[in-house]
């Protein structure tokens, strides 16, 4: 049991340090966001000012696209 829970856990870590890459990555201003993703302890956040709409369907986004990296894989 032991050895599984490990190898979960590190399984779990490849995902967010691969989400926060891909994120960090494609959601930044040279790709036309208004501003650039900085992924912090599981959170994303933005460091500019943007609206609540912006933000929630730019989030959105995000987390299908993520969804849809990891279901290829």
């Amino acid at each position: 049991m032991y050895v599984s829970l490990q190898s979960t856990t590190a399984f779990g870590r490849m995902m967010i340090e691969l989400t926060k890459n891909t994120v960090e990555a494609q959601y930044t201003t040279a790709n036309g966001y208004k501003a650039d993703a900085k992924v912090s302890a599981g959170s994303v956040m933005i460091f500019k000012l943007v609206t609540a709409g912006y933000l929630w369907r730019v989030s959105t986004k995000m987390y299908f696209w993520q969804c849809h990296r990891f279901l290829r894989h």
